[in-house]
């Protein structure tokens, strides 16, 4: 080593080596270095031995060495490096980060040392989080928008065009489809988007869309997997249905889904007609 070099100990899962009141110290055993904290928060390890008399704070080497090829596939959340091992506690949410990075991104942790329970939960599923108050210190009216039904009425008129159109019951109609309306559905219709783009505008103000809407990705993701995987329940088929009515998406995707399977049977046709060719040629 040069002169006036030095070793540096990094946090194997943080990847950060400062000790601070954050992170708890920092410790060696065999190969690894880790943060006490960034450890009993990391979502796939426990602690194993009395943390008090050992170097890695009661974890496993090999534990950890798993921990971090798992987190190898996460990528935070905050910094979006990858090597994320502190997930939200609720089971949905796909929200992991590096220890540091969730308290930066204002998580909160809870801790039963008696117990061994350590659980962290992203600043969207903070269970005693509470609504932020405006300049004024009222808290801003963010009630969801009541939902009108514009079946109420019988009468009908010509149906209306519209790229996604809601219904009472949220299924979406697709463009060309005829919509029965009258007068008191058009009101209706109007005054629940008055009452939609009040909502955003509040949650625009408080900062809560962009936080809204990675929920709902990472919900949409989540049901995805379950569908692909055939492991989905009744109601997330009938959920993942509707998004696809709700984005006006599921004409094209029945029309491709036509297309492929004539493909597929053309296909057939070619190999059925080389077939009888071979046949022919070898007179079987």
């Amino acid at each position: 080593m040069a002169s006036g070099s030095h070793y540096k100990i990094i946090c194997a899962l943080c990847k950060k080596s400062d000790e601070t009141k954050i992170t708890g110290p920092l410790s060696s055993k065999g190969s690894i270095s880790a943060h006490r904290n960034c450890l009993l928060f990391a979502s796939g390890i426990y602690c194993k031995k009395s943390p008090i008399f050992d170097d890695l704070f009661g974890f496993e080497v090999e534990d950890v060495k798993k921990e971090l090829k798992r987190g190898r596939r996460l990528s935070c959340h905050l910094c979006k490096k990858i090597g994320a091992t502190a997930g939200c506690d609720v089971r949905r949410c796909k929200r992991s980060y590096h220890y540091p990075c969730a308290i930066e991104g204002h998580a909160r942790t809870t801790e039963d040392p008696s117990k061994g329970r350590y659980v962290l939960f992203c600043k969207l599923h903070d269970p005693e989080s509470k609504k932020p108050r405006s300049a004024g210190g009222k808290r801003p009216d963010l009630k969801r928008p009541e939902r009108r039904d514009s079946n109420s009425s019988t009468g009908s008129s010509q149906g209306r065009e519209s790229p996604v159109v809601l219904d009472s019951a949220g299924v979406s109609t697709s463009p060309g489809c005829p919509v029965a309306a009258d007068a008191s559905d058009v009101s209706n219709t109007m005054n629940f988007q008055s009452s939609a783009a009040l909502f955003w505008s509040r949650c625009n103000e408080v900062g809560w869309t962009k936080e809204i809407f990675s929920d709902l990705v990472s919900q949409l993701n989540s049901v995805g997997e379950r569908v692909q995987s055939k492991e989905a329940s009744q109601q997330e088929y009938d959920v993942a249905l509707k998004v696809l009515g709700v984005s006006g998406q599921l004409p094209c995707i029945v029309s491709q889904l036509e297309q492929d399977l004539e493909k597929e049977e053309q296909d057939l046709q070619r190999k059925k007609a080389t077939l009888r060719h071979a046949k022919a040629v070898l007179g079987v």
